[in-house]
């Protein structure tokens, strides 16, 4: 067999992506699991027969890439059916083939050119469908009961998990094509069906064949499952319904009922319709449940409404354990309340606008009306590579990135840049991918320093801010590190202070920092209240000079590593902090002011000078005896 180009590899990877950090190998009594990511040097091995493996169809976080159906000859008809002979083989399974090349087309309306049929090279076929973007495992399920629903056929499917918990860490894997398959010592081939025949492909056009498979784009699963609702029954609801969305806690926000009713007009109503006794759709019950339980200590008021809305058929015993269920979910989204039919429309163009927008998260009631509870990290110093390597952190960042300088900071924006590593977005992903999980050392290019003019001097002479430039190669590394540790800081960040914190709001946001000019007003308020206050006897307004410029190294970093204990990652934010410096006084400090992640760790340090003046001026005034508390500070 020839030996396969790097470019083809790359291309299989593409379409065949598993678990991130496990895959396994196949033995004649099964598989044996691997701790590694899958590569391109782990591949030549599998083409080349020497050994066969197999992926693990979901993600870490529950996700998948592909879907595929396995049809087999039951293994009891084996001495009856010389299967080793393909076109007998075929003979045997055709019908079964087509009737399901047909459902799908049918069903799921994709062309016959989404579809990639496999000979397995035992005593079966695989029929395999990518997507653009990863989906839930528990629409992957839908899936699963669309395909099947009205044809009377045995087929696995993959995954044959909605998710993964602490029970079931792995779910199901499946073998690899173009390998040899271990027990009938047979080799894995792609192949098309044209007017009932079957047409395998050369070895050699193998590679071209899948590149040629389109895959099936997001927006297509959620309209198929959209258009098959009536084939989804009570079933695939059970199996569905008590789903632990991975890695997407509920997020809560602060108490303010009466406002959410007074703006939202859909969730008003569906309250006063339960408060006038009409009862209210098993869906309109749960989308309401959905959102009040956001909302912390509502149960009781919920419960009350439930009661209200179904009278003399209210079960307490039953409402409850659907609460405990429903708060596994995240809060239904203004979008999905729409297409629902329980709101008629968007409150204003700002919803309607982020729902459209591809780079945002749908809004949800309370996302736009209320203000989150700041919650705690659930990610372990020990997960940080696993979930800082993934493929959707990685293309996250740069999707903030692009964001962030396109509209904010538009003067690190060059187009072009952009523009080649999105064209190429999957092949840098799956290479950045790499440098983390397998810990090597990332080669930085550094930065580009710039003079941007600033401000005029006393003389009348231009002052300048030093500006640094880095690729988007750097920000996306060093971004998809700070997706995750900025989550960790945060955590440790004082509620005084207000700029550029992370947006962790919504968890899969595209912005990287809240506005500060949202917050802004309730600082000012919060300022003029304390002023207002008799008691108050002091104001102290203090600014730091130069802060960008004067952040000492070795002090933040003393403050990272009580933060980020995985010594790789420490290692790495370590090498990032010290790859700018402010060339002043020959003491290692600076951090360049552009890149979005400075102003994170701008933060951190900044945590630390204002806890070290507040305690420096509390000492001074305490020694001099110059106030009677309280007093006001104002960074």
């Amino acid at each position: 067999m020839n030996k396969v180009g790097e470019k083809d590899k790359l291309i299989f990877l593409n379409y065949f992506k598993g678990r991130e950090d496990y895959f396994a190998s196949q033995t004649d009594e099964g598989y044996q699991p691997i701790k590694k990511p899958l590569s391109e040097q782990f591949l030549e091995e599998h083409f080349q027969g020497f050994i066969t493996f197999g992926i693990y169809v979901l993600t870490k976080s529950s996700q998948c890439n592909f879907i595929c159906i396995d049809i087999d000859i039951p293994k009891g008809q084996l001495t009856d059916i010389e299967f080793e002979d393909p076109e007998k083989k075929y003979e045997h399974l055709k019908d079964k083939l087509i009737i399901l090349q047909k459902n799908i087309i049918e069903k799921l309306n994709i062309g016959n050119n989404a579809i990639l049929f496999e000979d397995t090279g035992g005593r079966g076929y695989h029929i395999w469908i990518f997507f653009e973007e990863a989906i839930q495992g528990k629409d992957a399920r839908k899936l699963h009961y669309i395909i099947k629903k009205g044809i009377k056929l045995d087929f696995e499917f993959f995954p044959k998990q909605s998710n993964l918990n602490e029970k079931r860490n792995y779910g199901n894997l499946i073998k690899l094509p173009l390998g040899i398959h271990q027990k009938y010592n047979r080799r894995s081939t792609f192949f098309t069906i044209s007017d009932s025949k079957k047409f395998t492909i050369s070895w050699e056009k193998n590679f071209t064949h899948l590149k040629s498979i389109k895959k099936v784009k997001k927006s297509e699963v959620e309209q198929i499952i959209k258009n098959n609702e009536s084939l989804l029954g009570i079933e695939t609801i059970l199996d569905i319904r008590a789903e632990k969305i991975s890695q997407r806690e509920r997020i809560y926000y602060k108490d303010d009922l009466n406002f959410l009713f007074e703006h939202c007009l859909a969730l008003n109503q569906l309250k006063n319709r339960a408060e006038k006794n009409i009862k209210l759709t098993h869906a309109e019950a749960f989308h309401l449940a959905n959102v009040i339980l956001s909302i912390p200590n509502k149960e009781e008021f919920l419960i009350d409404i439930i009661k209200k809305s179904y009278d003399t058929d209210f079960n307490c015993p039953y409402t409850i354990r659907e609460i405990e269920l429903i708060k596994k979910f995240y809060p239904t989204s203004c979008k999905k309340l729409i297409q629902e039919g329980i709101c008629g429309g968007y409150c204003n163009k700002t919803i309607e606008e982020e729902n459209f927008d591809p780079l945002l998260s749908n809004t949800t009631p309370l996302s736009f009306w209320l203000r989150p509870i700041e919650r705690k990290s659930s990610i372990k110093n020990e997960e940080l590579i696993n979930v800082i390597s993934s493929p959707e952190n990685i293309k996250s960042a740069y999707w903030k990135l692009k964001k962030y300088h396109e509209y904010e900071d538009a003067l690190f924006f060059d187009e072009f840049d952009f523009k080649q590593f999105e064209d190429n977005l999957d092949i840098y992903t799956q290479y950045i991918s790499l440098y983390f999980q397998q810990k090597e050392e990332i080669p930085f290019l550094g930065y580009l320093e710039v003079n941007f003019p600033k401000k005029n001097n006393e003389d009348g002479e231009v002052e300048y801010r030093k500006m640094a430039y880095s690729t988007i190669f750097d920000q996306v590394i060093i971004q998809s590190i700070f997706n995750i540790i900025s989550i960790i800081f945060e955590e440790n960040f004082q509620d005084s202070s207000y700029g550029y914190r992370f947006n962790r709001d919504v968890m899969n946001a595209n912005d990287i920092f809240r506005d500060w000019r949202e917050y802004y007003p309730q600082f000012r308020k919060n300022i003029l209240n304390e002023n207002r206050k008799s008691e108050t006897k002091y104001r102290i307004s203090c600014d730091i000079s130069k802060f960008y410029d004067n952040i000492r190294h070795d002090i933040l970093i003393q403050q990272i590593q009580k933060y980020i204990t995985d010594d790789y990652i420490f290692a790495t934010v370590k090498r990032i902090v010290e790859l700018y410096k402010y060339d002043e006084g020959g003491v290692q400090k600076g951090l360049p002011q552009g890149p979005a992640y400075a102003r994170i760790l701008a933060n951190c340090k900044r945590q630390v000078e204002m806890h070290l003046v507040r305690k420096t001026i509390l000492h001074l005034l305490e020694r001099k005896k110059w106030f009677n508390p309280p007093l006001l500070f104002e960074f």
